[in-house]
């Protein structure tokens, strides 16, 4: 079982669901819908397109959503498993779907190219560049902090969730590096927070952290 589902099923025990309880819901679980669309970027670089994964009706006013979680897979990006995953989660905890949803960004890299045909205008890194904050090769010089920023701009907007109080950010392996960074640059994160929005970062077994000086946490406490 990866170490990411484990880590989000603890989360459940967390919330005092029993697991004789949370078993027999898990049987029960319908999948929910995922779409997969694409985010078109304009920056001084250029412009190109995302590939997002996301829920249904999430480029429509929806007055009941308070609560947005922003996935960000690891080196595997393979977002739309994780989307599953959290679906899962949520229905476990009982939490409504109108009123919290999810979506997740893909950064595309060669490999994507070859497996797959993709449209000229999607953005594509070289291998995990994009895991700190680097520019995409193609079609457009955009960084993946700049990348960061559309999505929160897209998908906060009180166009569409015009009640949102809080975004959780989920990230594994090579997403926490870029989040870690991200959280230290992130031009839309003091938007939001000048917004009264609730930020909130769930990091999973990073291999490395942003310090700001040369202070670090020792062994021993």
């Amino acid at each position: 079982m990866p170490r990411l589902r484990i880590v989000l099923l603890l989360l459940l025990a967390s919330l005092w669901i029993s697991s004789a309880t949370a078993l027999a819901q898990w049987r029960d679980y319908v999948p929910e819908a995922i779409t997969r669309t694409h985010l078109s970027i304009h920056t001084h670089a250029g412009r190109g397109d995302l590939v997002v994964f996301a829920e249904p009706d999430s480029e429509r006013s929806q007055p009941a959503v308070r609560r947005l979680i922003v996935v960000i897979p690891g080196s595997s990006r393979n977002s739309e498993g994780l989307m599953r995953t959290l679906q899962k989660v949520r229905y476990l905890v009982q939490v409504s779907p109108r009123e919290t949803v999810i979506v997740s960004p893909q950064f595309l890299n060669e490999a994507d190219e070859h497996a797959e045909e993709l449209r000229y205008e999607f953005l594509r890194w070289h291998g995990l560049e994009w895991e700190y904050g680097n520019a995409a090769y193609h079609p457009a010089n955009i960084l993946s902090y700049e990348v960061m920023d559309a999505v929160l701009e897209q998908f906060t907007g009180a166009h569409i969730f015009p009640n949102l109080r809080e975004v959780v950010f989920v990230a594994s392996g090579g997403g926490g590096v870029l989040l870690t960074r991200y959280a230290a640059v992130g031009h839309q994160l003091e938007k939001l927070e000048k917004e009264h929005i609730k930020l909130r970062f769930v990091l999973i077994h990073n291999s490395s952290f942003l310090y700001f000086d040369a202070e670090r946490p020792r062994q021993e406490g």
